[in-house]
């Protein structure tokens, strides 16, 4: 079995549409994360297929399969299709509720926060391409607790500060 490694590492992935998937990939997926002993696993979105009750109890089933700790954004396929008033008032509380790191995440060196690009709904038809605004990404980053700098984009930290990814579900620019 191999040794841990002193330098982090992240093992990553996306669009899992726990619901409609392949068990035996998942299972596959997290029995690798046993045996190679990453130190953080990040899930970026579209946990599930159709933000459902069910594939959500599916999905903490398969968190708690993991002996690492986990990161996770929600994604368009994760607040509910089946419920219209649920969808626009509250369309991540199951998200919310799930046992894993969400929004900041802080260990060993690392620090992974959240770039909320999901939305319940949108003013365009496409829904699988997200929003990204300016001002998520200043919220984003002011998740970091980073010194106040006169650019919304700050220059790279000094190599003592901690590592910092920044994780979203959909691309941040609209092609």
């Amino acid at each position: 079995m191999p040794e841990r490694q002193t330098s982090p590492t992240i093992w990553h992935a996306s669009d899992l549409h726990v619901g409609a998937h392949v068990p035996e990939m998942l299972a596959q997926f997290a029995e690798l994360t046993k045996i190679h002993k990453p130190h953080l696993v990040i899930l970026s979105g579209d946990l599930t297929d159709g933000g459902r009750s069910a594939e959500y109890d599916e999905f903490t089933k398969y968190l708690k399969t993991f002996t690492c700790p986990v990161f996770i954004v929600p994604g368009n396929h994760d607040s509910p299709v089946d419920n219209m008033f649920t969808r626009i008032f509250a369309p991540f509380k199951q998200f919310d509720a799930l046992p894993a790191h969400k929004y900041l995440f802080q260990s060993e060196g690392i620090e992974v926060g959240e770039l909320r690009t999901a939305a319940a709904i949108q003013a365009r038809l496409d829904w699988s391409k997200g929003v990204t605004t300016h001002g998520r990404v200043i919220r984003a980053l002011k998740s970091f607790k980073l010194p106040d700098t006169p650019s919304p984009f700050p220059t790279l930290p000094n190599l003592s500060a901690p590592f910092r990814i920044l994780v979203g579900h959909h691309p941040i620019i609209d092609a």
